[in-house]
């Protein structure tokens, strides 16, 4: 199975209507809101739409905070991502204020009927150990059980170093059995993809590209997820929303699923 997740619900309106058009082409069948920007009419529309799956992108690294929290903001807006990592690492980061922030993102969705599937989050935040260990917490707190996984998926369409993408999910698997074992968690993440993930030149190459990495790689027992950014990428959109490609994974017998199939 296959699940396409658009990331930064709410970060920009045009993000959203083209997550909204999506839900109607059989391919984009799940969403991650971005708490601190998603306006309250386009929480709304969410609850009108079945069989999607609608998550938290949880945020820690742009726009304006819901806690005003000391370490973690300057004039109440979020460090750059940069500047938090160096601080969180120099353990200049209050983790009590990111536990803090982070469950107001979360009760904030609550609060307006958003029934919360999964996690995952902003630049991919949630990755680093010390972040990874809170949101397990919070996961918890809030009977979340559901994650965007830490193994990626590098061959499908380019090259890529071998020996590099062992390192990478070796240290993967160490916090995935250390930190993820409590919850259901996407097994393959498929982070080059033709758009964000690489630049391509047409939508016509990246339908034979998907083609030719679905002969060869698609595994109908493993569940891939495919991080796709509506408001970044023109590209992905007109990509995804295309009768050749749901035609395509026709073809494979490629299961197009939401985090309420795991």
């Amino acid at each position: 199975m296959i699940i396409f997740n658009t990331d930064d619900y709410g970060l920009t309106k045009e993000d959203v209507n083209r997550t909204l058009v999506s839900f109607k082409n059989k391919v984009i069948k799940s969403t991650t809101i971005i708490s601190n920007f998603v306006k309250l009419d386009d929480l709304k529309t969410l609850n009108n739409i079945e069989n999607v799956s609608t998550g938290i992108h949880l945020n820690l690294v742009e726009g304006k905070s819901f806690s005003s929290a000391n370490t973690l903001t300057n004039n109440n807006q979020f460090l750059s991502k940069k500047e938090f990592i160096k601080r969180l690492f120099l353990k200049k980061i209050d983790k009590q204020e990111i536990e803090k922030e982070l469950s107001l993102q979360i009760e904030y969705l609550m609060d307006n009927k958003i029934n919360i599937s999964h996690i995952d989050s902003h630049q991919n935040m949630h990755y680093l150990p010390p972040i990874l260990n809170i949101v397990v917490k919070i996961a918890s707190k809030y009977k979340i059980s559901k994650i965007r996984g830490l193994d990626s998926e590098y061959f499908w369409f380019k090259e890529y170093s071998r020996s590099r993408a062992i390192t990478k999910n070796s240290i993967s698997k160490i916090f995935n059995d250390k930190y993820l074992r409590q919850l259901t968690s996407t097994q393959k993440i498929l982070i080059n993809a033709p758009g964000l993930g690489f630049q391509c030149d047409s939508v016509d190459k990246a339908l034979l590209l998907w083609d030719n990495a679905l002969e060869k790689y698609y595994d109908s027992k493993v569940i891939y997820e495919v991080p796709c950014h509506f408001s970044l990428s023109k590209f992905e959109y007109e990509l995804y929303n295309s009768k050749e490609f749901l035609n395509i994974l026709n073809k494979h017998n490629v299961k197009v699923g939401n985090f309420n199939d795991i």
